[in-house]
């Protein structure tokens, strides 16, 4: 994992996205997932690299596109701009298969991999969140979608800030503590889900939601791991406040779960929203914990439910959905913003989110590491 510290977060994801676009540091991020170039191998490795940089310079400008136009177009230049990027990320990780040349050879592949549907008319899109409630995003088994999502990093990381206490020293730092495994594509296929459905999952949506008046059952929460080696006992502490509800509370906290034994005490008064689950300094027991994600200003989220799928493909669906909005159905999509209905509102926050996130999740897949880029100092210095 490593902290960057930037005055222009979005800047800083694009220098590195772009350093990809150089062909020698691009067949060495290749050789690092595949394998040293063999004089055969290298001919090959050389095309994709240069695929890779091509995608780069395209996904740059789309976004840049998206940055200088209005809610009226910005889904179509974000969409664009996520296929771009998410087709480096497939030439980097994937292997030969992923070509492009040898991906046009099948004329399945040239789908997007994604359906759109929607179950609306244009009076009632202008009402609430009826228009994101209506709109359906379907995981196709062939197409972009498909062949991007096979090279994603299977196996994603979990962190927590450790500190860690010798004699009379103490230092702190967020470090890997556990795993989870991301869903095969297989898990994925034919799952029918309605916008709204995918966007209670992001979040930095959270808080607009709740505003709104639409129920999310999420925590806000820190996980933290003390570690003393003079008594050698190490303690995982998690924090939470901010839960909707009790009742939502709680259903987070029976989310953990250890097959060795009792491992948890849970501080937790009635009819609150906040408590803190420890577990015991005597035992290194194993155990699971609900899934969470982490907002542009570095804020947890937990969720009751699984959202095991990586961040950066919800907001590839999404820009996909509110692209397809906005180039087959503009009479709809324009009357709809201009209602400035609160699903209007809800969608200029989630463009924004799509501009400044995007490129840095997508950025974690290419290079296979946890960079986190913000304006401040990582928060335990």
């Amino acid at each position: 994992m490593e902290w960057i510290t930037s005055e222009n977060p979005y800047e800083e994801s694009w220098r590195r996205l772009m350093e990809y676009a150089n062909i020698e540091l691009t067949i060495e991020a290749i050789e690092s997932i595949h394998g040293k170039a063999t004089p055969k191998s290298i001919v090959n490795y050389k095309k994709q690299a240069e695929q890779a940089r091509v995608a780069l310079l395209q996904a740059r400008e789309y976004f840049d596109a998206a940055t200088n136009s209005s809610l009226f177009t910005q889904p179509n230049h974000l969409y664009y701009g996520a296929v771009s990027l998410s087709t480096a990320c497939m030439l980097i990780r994937g292997d030969g298969t992923k070509s492009l040349d040898y991906l046009r050879k099948d004329n399945k592949n040239a789908h997007h991999g994604l359906d759109f549907s929607f179950s609306i008319d244009s009076k009632s899109a202008k009402k609430d969140l009826k228009l994101l409630q209506n709109s359906y995003v379907r995981v196709c088994k062939n197409g972009h979608f498909a062949n991007w999502y096979s090279t994603l990093i299977t196996t994603q990381p979990a962190l927590a800030l450790k500190t860690t206490n010798k004699g009379r020293s103490s230092s702190s730092n967020m470090e890997y503590v556990g795993s989870f495994d991301i869903p095969s594509f297989s898990d994925l296929e034919g799952i029918k889900k309605p916008l709204d459905f995918i966007i209670k999952r992001l979040p930095d949506l959270a808080g607009d939601l709740g505003r709104y008046g639409v129920p999310v059952e999420y925590a806000r929460g820190e996980h933290r791991i003390k570690v003393n080696l003079n008594s050698e006992q190490t303690e995982h502490i998690f924090i939470f406040h901010g839960a909707p509800s009790s009742e939502v509370l709680f259903e987070i906290i029976n989310r953990f779960e250890c097959d060795d034994g009792v491992n948890f005490s849970i501080e937790v008064e009635s009819d609150t929203q906040s408590g803190i689950i420890r577990t015991r300094k005597d035992k290194k027991w194993s155990f699971s914990y609900p899934d969470s994600r982490e907002t542009l200003d570095h804020r947890v989220i937990f969720f009751k439910e699984s959202v095991n799928t990586p961040e950066v493909v919800d907001l590839y669906a999404v820009s996909y959905a509110l692209s397809m909005l906005s180039r087959y159905f503009p009479d709809i999509w324009v009357s709809f913003l201009e209602s400035h209905c609160k699903g209007a509102k809800l969608v200029e926050r989630l463009v924004q989110v799509l501009i400044l996130k995007l490129p840095n999740l997508m950025l974690n897949q290419i290079s296979g590491k946890k960079y986190t880029i913000s304006t401040h100092r990582p928060l335990w210095h």
